[in-house]
């Protein structure tokens, strides 16, 4: 199978390399091998009929039945396919359903992903691979595996799990080695907040209603913006909420990475009509007006946020501009 497959992969322009060939694993049907026994009993019984003196009351009309029913019959309906196969190598996922033709998607390419209870479906543009989970049982998880490192199972909760790999073949093993990159700026701040919150996360801040936060404490850390706050709402698409509904968490922290103020305004009233009036940006005017307030309006966009704080009898306006965003807590309600 290999050879024809490599010749098919050359008219493609494409050199197999390293590889994996995975042979699906068909399950056999036992109820077909005792036809098979039932009728090699009733041949026999019927060449003893024919040859010796002995009548057994078997003739040519009932092997042919017995034929028809017992071989025959599950011989047509057997659904091995011996063309099937798939070839995993470190840039494609390579299926054979036909002799001579082929499926190629490149990892990397990968348009679409859908894991349904029987099969997994790898798409790209018009091409399709489907793979029958019950024949291919042994190699589903690694597959599955390096498709969730590539970010290609599309699936926002298992974004954490996007790292650069390497695919590498082990005799009879496909294997997943991470490559070692530089620290990211984001994976330094949350490594220096984790031993004051038992739960950060990059990113989803979308999945959270701050509705009534208090603002603590605001820290300015370098170029990131801290806002230390009270409770949060996480909404159950969120990754670390593993239940159902919305999650209440208390003792909570949303930093802006790279926070850049595009918008910051004061009003003395909180009557809708009154007139917000710039204020200017600096760490000291931060902490005044947003320490003690409370969350009131927001508006996620992508890369900046929109707050506005209740403070005092009147209402602060805040923009922000950021590289990422990193969100804990500590307690959960």
């Amino acid at each position: 199978m290999l050879k024809k497959i490599s010749k098919l992969l050359q008219k493609q322009n494409i050199t197999l390399e390293e590889h994996k060939l995975i042979i699906p694993t068909y399950n056999r049907n036992k109820y077909a091998l005792y036809a098979y026994i039932v009728f090699g009993v009733i041949f026999l019984i019927y060449l003893v009929d024919l040859f010796t003196t002995v009548n057994l009351g078997i003739n040519g009309l009932f092997v042919y039945v017995a034929l028809t029913l017992l071989v025959l019959y599950p011989l047509a309906t057997k659904t091995d396919n011996h063309n099937e196969g798939l070839v995993i190598t470190a840039k494609y996922i390579i299926k054979r359903e036909e002799r001579n033709s082929l499926i190629v998607i490149e990892f990397d390419k990968i348009t679409k992903f859908k894991d349904d209870k029987d099969e997994l479906y790898i798409i790209q543009n018009s091409e399709l691979i489907a793979i029958k989970k019950d024949l291919y049982t042994a190699h589903i998880e690694i597959i599955v595996d390096i498709l969730e490192a590539k970010g290609k199972t599309f699936n926002k909760a298992k974004d954490f799990m996007i790292r650069p790999i390497q695919i590498k073949f082990d005799g009879d093993e496909i294997k997943i080695e991470d490559i070692e990159v530089d620290e990211t700026e984001t994976e330094k701040v949350t490594a220096a907040l984790y031993s004051d919150y038992g739960h950060l996360t990059p990113g989803f801040l979308e999945e959270i209603i701050p509705r009534n936060t208090i603002i603590r404490e605001v820290v300015l850390d370098g170029p990131h913006l801290q806002l230390k706050c009270s409770q949060l709402s996480v909404k159950e698409d969120h990754p670390e909420n593993t239940g159902y509904g919305n999650l209440e968490v208390d003792d909570s922290i949303l930093v802006f990475e790279n926070a850049l103020i595009m918008d910051f305004a004061v009003r003395d009233s909180n009557e809708r009509s009154a007139k917000y009036n710039e204020f200017e940006v600096t760490s000291q005017n931060l902490i005044d007006e947003l320490t003690n307030s409370v969350i009131d309006d927001w508006k996620y966009g992508k890369g900046k946020v929109m707050f506005i704080f209740k403070a005092g009898l009147g209402n602060v306006r805040l923009e922000i501009k950021y590289k990422e965003v990193i969100i804990g807590w500590n307690s959960e309600k």
